[in-house]
């Protein structure tokens, strides 16, 4: 007997219509379950980033402003890094 794709099933050859759709259904609910997870995964690392941030914000804003620029010259002028002193 010849295999036609989705028809043959456990050895038989047979018209099965509801097995592409079966097939698509699992597909979509396999797609839904990986994108809830991301999009949880996601949550948690915005909200890990908001807090980190206000924690930066409230510790380092004054200090970081405040601080004087300084320039560091290199290879005789040719390179200039700048940075900002420790408060």
């Amino acid at each position: 007997m010849k295999s036609r794709g989705w028809a043959a099933w456990n050895g038989r050859c047979e018209r099965a219509e509801w097995r592409p759709a079966t097939l698509q259904f699992l597909i979509v609910m396999i797609a839904s379950a990986i994108n809830d997870r991301l999009q949880r995964k996601l949550d948690y690392v915005e909200e890990e980033r908001r807090g980190l941030r206000e924690q930066l914000g409230a510790t380092t804003d004054e200090a970081w402003r405040s601080g004087k620029i300084v320039c560091r010259s290199r290879l005789g002028g040719m390179l200039d890094f700048y940075h900002r002193e420790a408060a």
